[in-house]
């Protein structure tokens, strides 16, 4: 892993050996405040999940693109901006948990993440996910749970 320094961690790179051995695990580090563009293309391949800290304010622009094997993510509360294409080509990316209740989504962060089922979160923060992304999901509310029924792209 490579590691940009001041004012809190960056992460700038991720590579196979900072896996797990098993499940393809990543957990980023306490105190990191941005994950950097592209961070995870290294790992496209074998990314299964991953574990964000309360701590990281910024994920930039392509950082998990077509990390095709990642199924769940949660986006924590002290997150505030995911840039463009973050998630783009995330096919198997089928939970989201948004725990933030003010992020900025720039761009097409979601796009073809055909399989997103289920989100957990504040509503608005799921229009806006719905927005940026050009997919549309006829959605069923359930409290803070969204289950999505169909979308098209």
């Amino acid at each position: 892993m490579r590691v940009l320094s001041g004012g809190g961690f960056a992460i700038e790179r991720v590579f196979p050996s900072d896996l797990t051995a098993r499940g393809g695990l990543f957990v980023v580090p306490h105190g990191t405040r941005v994950i950097d563009a592209c961070a995870f293309e290294n790992v496209r391949t074998i990314l299964r999940r991953v574990v964000l800290p309360v701590t990281l304010t910024h994920i930039m622009r392509e950082a998990f693109m077509d990390c095709g094997l990642l199924e769940r993510i949660v986006l924590p509360e002290g997150l505030r901006v995911v840039h463009d294409r973050a998630f783009y080509g995330c096919r198997k990316l089928r939970y989201v948990d948004v725990q933030s209740r003010s992020i900025d989504y720039m761009g097409v962060s979601w796009h073809l993440c055909e399989k997103i089922e289920v989100v957990h979160g504040d509503d608005i923060v799921i229009e806006c996910i719905m927005s940026q992304s050009r997919l549309h999901w006829d959605s069923i509310h359930v409290g803070k749970v969204i289950k999505l029924n169909s979308l098209s792209i």
